[in-house]
């Protein structure tokens, strides 16, 4: 499948927010248009923030996205980059997409001075453990907590 990808910029918003929603509807996490447009155009204006890598096909249809913030690590000794989204559209799934995301997606963290890319896998997506071990990622011997201090 002929995809391309790259680096999001701030008039791709209303892709990202298409897909991002998208990716939460299928996931069944509530979020509304307003919060999303709070999260992903700070990202557009201030690429310090991290970035969004999309995917689209030759004539422009986006198909995919991965939102990567960038963060100072005591643990990695320096910037390192969290690959907190990812997503594919249904039709486009199993053709090697979110491979390609994967890979921009530590491309550019690289070429940011990242040190290293974290990830979450949720129980059940052993599917996508495997893309992630493929592509060089090491499972970590512990569960990830949070803790809500406010609604944004």
């Amino acid at each position: 499948m002929d995809v391309t990808y790259r680096i999001a910029l701030p008039e791709d918003f209303s892709a990202l927010e298409l897909l991002m929603a998208a990716q939460f509807h299928d996931e069944e996490i509530a979020v509304d248009s307003h919060r999303l447009t709070r999260v992903i155009r700070p990202v557009l204006d201030w690429p310090e923030r991290g970035f969004f890598v999309l995917a689209h096909t030759p004539e422009g249809q986006p198909v995919g996205a991965a939102y990567v913030p960038c963060y100072w690590s005591l643990e990695h000794e320096g910037m390192a980059a969290w690959l907190e989204e990812i997503y594919v559209l249904a039709a486009y799934r199993g053709a090697g997409v979110g491979t390609g995301l994967v890979r921009a997606a530590c491309t550019e963290a690289a070429a940011r001075g990242c040190l290293a890319v974290d990830l979450e896998v949720g129980v059940g997506q052993e599917r996508v453990a495997h893309l992630y071990v493929r592509e060089g990622f090491q499972p970590l011997q512990r569960d990830r907590w949070v803790r809500r201090l406010r609604e944004a």
